[in-house]
């Protein structure tokens, strides 16, 4: 009987020990078989055929998948204004028209005229918006950028004075990599029509910005020295006497130094008439000056796409068709007449792009500045960005 019992026991026990480790050896080899089905040459997170994440799986992951497919759109600013300025030189393929049509012409054409007037793009903005990486990309790109064309070494702002915007565009996309669908050509002088259809919008800078000649500068560009010298208001003028018994041997110039005067004070400036001109044509002479202006220029495009996402298809459409006149605009002449929104973005494709339009509600916002290095002569018309195109690739591979 005592045997009996002692053999109960240790079946007892046996059974419960061999059942605990059945058990866990059976969970643990399950998960490595499949560990090994999941992983036969495919990936968890890049979906069943290895390939990134569809919006089946982004709708399991309860993320926002918005109808459409990505696009990309470029944004330029200019100075031309042709209600202040008559004098404009013809762009190149104007000029180059005009000799092949056989019409006669001489200086009044503004061809060779020395002081005449020439377009520039005076910011540049590259928008994409990636449904696949979800996430908006807004890169500023300095007009100071320097490029090659047939006629030489230019800038980009340069590039759009004498070849208009689709020659712009093969030049950025050579740039960066990423193919362009649509453009929006905002001329200095229409600029206050767009901001009144869209809404307001404040920018607060954090240093002065003058008029200096034709330019408008940042105080980066001026010592502390010039600055006084400029703004004193009680100046120490030599009397008559001194003046007689100093000997001054000087060429006179033909032309004055310019002036430097204030056109905005350090702070909160909401976008008008007045102050829309300042910040789209200041002149970029440094580093500092292309991350000063494109930390302003960013988050005011990202804050007229939110606008634009805030709207319904159809108030979108209509505001659409209101500024861009109902016309599509793919022109190579900077001077010609454009509607305040020159664009061939058509009213039409907002109900195709509309999802995805509404998406920067959703994604994440990459605001960028195009790398690259500034060299300076001293000069504000010589100086030039140089980019880099090694760190540019880096940068915007993801968005090809």
């Amino acid at each position: 009987m005592a045997s009996f019992r002692n053999f109960l026991i240790t079946f007892l026990i046996s059974v419960l020990l061999f059942g605990v480790i059945g058990y866990f050896t059976t969970v643990f080899v399950s998960g490595i078989v499949q560990g090994i089905i999941d992983s036969d040459g495919k990936s968890q997170e890049n979906g069943q055929d290895g390939s990134a994440p569809s919006d089946q799986d982004s709708e399991k992951k309860g993320e926002f998948v918005p109808d459409g497919t990505s696009y990309s759109f470029l944004i330029v600013l200019t100075d031309y204004d042709p209600v202040n300025h008559t004098d404009y030189i013809l762009s190149e393929s104007d000029a180059q028209s005009i000799i092949n049509s056989g019409v006669s012409h001489d200086k009044s054409l503004g061809i060779l005229l020395k002081n005449s007037r020439h377009v520039h793009a005076t910011a540049i903005i590259l928008v994409k918006a990636d449904k696949e990486q979800r996430e908006y990309l807004l890169c500023y790109i300095t007009p100071e950028t320097r490029v090659y064309t047939r006629s030489g070494a230019m800038s980009l702002g340069n590039v759009y004075g004498n070849y208009g915007i689709n020659v712009l565009k093969e030049h950025v996309k050579a740039l960066t990599g990423i193919q362009i669908d649509y453009h929006f050509v905002l001329d200095g002088y229409k600029m206050s029509d767009v901001i009144q259809s869209l809404g307001r919008y404040s920018i607060e800078i954090d240093n002065e910005i003058y008029t200096y000649g034709d330019y408008y500068m940042s105080s980066y560009n001026f010592t502390a020295e010039e600055k006084k010298a400029a703004f004193d208001t009680q100046k120490v003028l030599p009397d008559e006497s001194q003046k007689a018994t100093e000997k001054i041997d000087y060429i006179e110039e033909l032309t004055q130094p310019p002036v430097l005067g204030r056109a905005l004070f350090a702070g909160i400036h909401e976008l008008d008439r007045e102050t829309l001109p300042v910040f789209s044509n200041l002149k970029e002479c440094s580093l500092e000056d292309i991350d000063f202006k494109g930390g302003y220029i960013l988050p005011a495009v990202e804050f007229y796409l939110r606008k634009c996402a805030d709207m319904s298809e159809t108030d979108l459409s209509d505001v659409i068709s209101s500024l861009t006149e109902s016309t599509p605009y793919a022109s190579d002449s900077p001077l010609d007449e454009k509607p305040a929104l020159a664009s061939d973005f058509r009213s039409e494709d907002v109900s195709t792009l509309y999802g995805m339009i509404c998406a920067i509600k959703h994604f994440e916002i990459n605001k960028l500045i195009y790398p690259g290095n500034y060299v300076t002569t001293h000069d504000a018309q010589i100086g030039y960005y140089v980019p880099t195109l090694r760190t540019a690739v880096e940068d915007l591979i993801k968005y090809r």
